[in-house]
């Protein structure tokens, strides 16, 4: 058990053991506290055959007899069955004598004689045991009115004589229910506020992760302690989210210690900041928190660096894109580039200090032949041995001028600007670590700064235009799942990629009508329920943020026209089906999203 909490679970074992109380108790703390790992390992090491610990979440609950149902079900699973369901239904009609097989070993386990006008399953079944417990979590999520849920669970502990314990968010419950306080006291006797044993509690969430996560722990742990949050829920989520990224990993990656150390530590530290909302996707776009000088920095990262630019972690979290994840870890510095052309002249320079004069001379002139020459297409292998160039400038072991130097800039830079592996190389993780002595000489600020922000027109041009045919093959393909009710496409695209995103925004509701006109009739129910679920999904959320789906409105609006336009071109069981659509499953996507927008 939880030795920080551990005076909590002997009041808890006190008031259980105890003779009935007319009163509950509650155990407090914030949203992601650790309040539910608690409580299930309480439960785990507490339920005995003499007293059994029934926890029933209050979450979205909208009535009292909800929580009867669910303490019902918990003594006996078949109640949640659809042929109990309806044989409860037949015996409220009719009423009588009924014996119930509850353990099917086809033996009459209870017999009742229930008057129909009367009937609770719940009064029939548990009413008057005495072998159970109850705890009621979630209870400033619940949706049942505060004073008659308080009044319920005074009813149920001080006439029914049920021990009940009660988990929450104490002070969200004063927030939302002024009265709260002055109920309570009629209520609960004692309040317990949970202490978060954040490691035992990581440690916990890391037995169920993946083998080769749990060898992650440290920096994992360390991070965690840094962001300062108390929300282990969030840190949950994000080992899981963690564990397929890194499941998605090329394998010749996962042994360089120090790249998943940077990668755990920059994942790890940017979720849960997101998850915290103290970073959005348009401040990370700014591309300033990765700075070397900013508070993020200051706060993760005393030691070594993060990894990748904030675009890509942008794409990961707020889109799910970890598509370029493996091709960008291999541009890194912990990784041997295969587009270096002279690995070994660059080797060989890398402790110059230790040559023999001789080597060092012959090595300095095969730098200043292949610099003249511009030989490397590469500009990271070029800009490399520029700035080697420019150290033996300054220290007099070179008699390469920086004009040279310069001129061979701006000729590299005409030279290779426009071929593939130019726009091709991502400079954006060198720039900032690289380049010392290019970056810190006046004559060549400038130059450099010339050939970087060329550099990274050209990169991110190319980089879009990829995107963009990625995303126009994802909108072919869509449009062909469409036409033939490709239900494992639909639900990728709709139900698992934008569930809550924009999507239909990016069709042409020409094309689209066009996909169901040419298409298989069969087609439109699958489309129609895949969808319509999106929405509905959608608008259950509890805080839906900004509605960003309200914004395909406008599609469907200009399909229902193009459908109107097209009708005299189809085959009458086509037309048929385009009517049926346009007339009742687009109206009631309309229906939905401008129900919402005006929420």
């Amino acid at each position: 058990m939880d030795s920080l909490n551990q005076h909590i679970s002997q009041h808890l074992e006190a008031y259980l053991t105890a003779p009935p109380s007319e009163h509950a108790v509650l155990v407090s703390g914030n949203w992601g506290a650790g309040k539910t790992f608690y409580i299930d390992s309480f439960i785990e090491h507490h339920t005995t055959e003499e007293l059994r610990l029934i926890k029933v979440s209050l979450f979205g609950l909208q009535n009292t007899s909800e929580i009867e149902h669910r303490i019902l079900a918990d003594f006996y699973p078949i109640v949640d069955s659809k042929s109990f369901k309806f044989l409860g239904e037949a015996i409220r009609k009719v009423g009588g004598v009924f014996n119930f097989d509850l353990f099917g070993d086809e033996k009459p386990d209870l017999k009742i004689d229930i008057d129909a006008k009367k009937l609770s399953l719940y009064n029939s079944f548990i009413s008057g045991r005495a072998d159970f417990a109850l705890i009621l979590d979630d209870m400033e999520r619940s949706e049942i009115e505060l004073q008659k849920l308080l009044g319920y669970i005074n009813h149920i502990v001080e006439t029914c004589h049920i021990k009940t314990i009660l988990i929450a968010n104490e002070p969200e419950l004063i927030k939302k229910h002024q009265g709260y306080l002055s109920f309570k006291e009629k209520v609960i006797s004692d309040t317990f506020e949970i202490r978060q044993d954040a490691e035992q509690v990581i440690n916990s969430f890391l037995k169920t992760a993946p083998k080769t996560i749990q060898n992650f722990r440290k920096n994992i742990i360390e991070t965690y302690v840094s962001s300062n949050s108390k929300n282990l829920r969030s840190l949950k989520q994000t080992i899981a989210s963690f564990a397929r990224i890194y499941s998605r990993l090329d394998n010749k990656f996962k042994d360089n210690e120090n790249y998943i150390s940077a990668l755990t530590r920059t994942f790890f530290s940017l979720s849960l900041e997101i998850k915290s909302g103290t970073i959005s996707k348009e401040e990370l776009l700014k591309g300033t928190i990765l700075n070397q000088s900013s508070k993020f920095i200051e706060k993760y990262f005393s030691t070594g660096r993060p990894v990748f630019t904030e675009s890509l972690w942008a794409d990961v979290f707020f889109s799910g894109d970890d598509s370029q994840l493996n091709h960008l870890t291999g541009q890194l510095p912990f990784f041997k580039q295969t587009e270096v052309a002279e690995p070994d002249m660059l080797d060989e320079l890398a402790n110059f200090q230790n040559l023999p004069e001789k080597e060092f001379q012959n090595l300095v002139k095969r730098l200043e032949t292949s610099i003249s020459s511009i030989e490397d297409e590469s500009p990271l292998t070029f800009l490399k041995k520029a700035n080697l160039l420019v150290t033996f400038k300054q220290h007099n072991l070179s008699t390469v001028s920086i004009s040279l130097i310069i001129g061979y800039m701006r000729k590299h830079l005409e030279k290779y600007e426009n071929s593939p592996l130019w726009t091709g190389t991502d400079l954006s993780h060198y720039v900032r670590y690289e380049f010392t002595h290019l970056r810190e000489n006046p004559q060549l600020i400038e130059p450099l700064e010339n050939y970087l922000e060329k550099h990274a027109t050209a990169y991110e041009n190319a980089r879009l235009e990829h995107s963009k045919n990625h995303a126009s093959q994802k909108i072919i393909d869509f449009y062909k799942a469409t036409a033939t009710g490709d239900r494992n496409v639909l639900i990728k695209t709709l139900i698992k990629e934008h569930p809550h995103t924009v999507f239909f925004t990016k069709l042409d509701a020409d094309t689209f009508v066009s996909a169901l006109l040419n298409g298989e009739n069969q087609a439109f129910d699958n489309f129609s329920e895949i969808a319509g679920e999106r929405y509905v999904m959608d608008s259950l959320r509890m805080n839906r943020g900004s509605d960003e789906l309200t914004l395909e409105l406008d599609f469907w609006k200009s399909v229902q026209f193009s459908i109107e336009a097209h009708l005299s071109e189809a085959e009458p069981l086509k037309r048929y089906n385009l009517e049926k659509f346009m007339n009742s499953t687009i109206v009631n996507f309309c229906s939905m999203l401008a129900r919402k927008a005006v929420d």
